[in-house]
């Protein structure tokens, strides 16, 4: 069972890093198939997950921990864990991406962005890709912490 806070936070941002890679993985298929629409759909669901992922951890913590109240910094906190937690299994992931599935990823999107400087080593770039999953957790972990603050029983 989810007993403790940062298990809850564990649970909620590998089930939410883990949905992440397999969208990111469905995306590079929808490419690769040459299906363009799949990769509009996939922005709105990566923030339907992140928002979803945010919602239900921080609900469970304020109802089982905080007897329905919480404060907004801690929401605030617990949902940054939260999408620290996904960052690290995107971030792992995309190592395993682009080491063993898109092994020309990086060439390939190095030609599309000539102008910035290429990439030419997996883990930084991975860094730099995963990084917007956790910009994207905690901005959308802003309105969401706000939220469950207001949601009050």
């Amino acid at each position: 069972m989810l007993s403790t806070p940062p298990r809850i936070i564990v649970i909620t941002g590998t089930l939410l890093g883990l949905s992440i890679s397999v969208l990111e993985l469905a995306k590079f298929y929808a490419v690769r198939l040459a299906y363009q629409p799949f990769l509009k759909i996939a922005s709105i669901l990566l923030i339907i997950l992140i928002v979803y992922a945010l919602y239900w951890g921080l609900k469970e913590i304020r109802d089982r921990f905080y007897e329905g109240t919480i404060k907004f910094s801690k929401a605030f906190l617990y949902g940054a864990g939260i999408s620290f937690v996904a960052f690290i299994i995107v971030f792992l992931y995309l190592i395993l991406h682009y080491s063993y599935i898109d092994i020309d990823g990086l060439q390939r999107i190095n030609e599309k962005n000539a102008a910035l400087s290429p990439l030419m080593h997996i883990v930084p770039a991975s860094l730099i890709f995963s990084f917007s999953v956790f910009l994207y957790g905690i901005f959308l972990n802003l309105f969401v912490s706000m939220y469950v603050y207001r949601d009050r029983r």
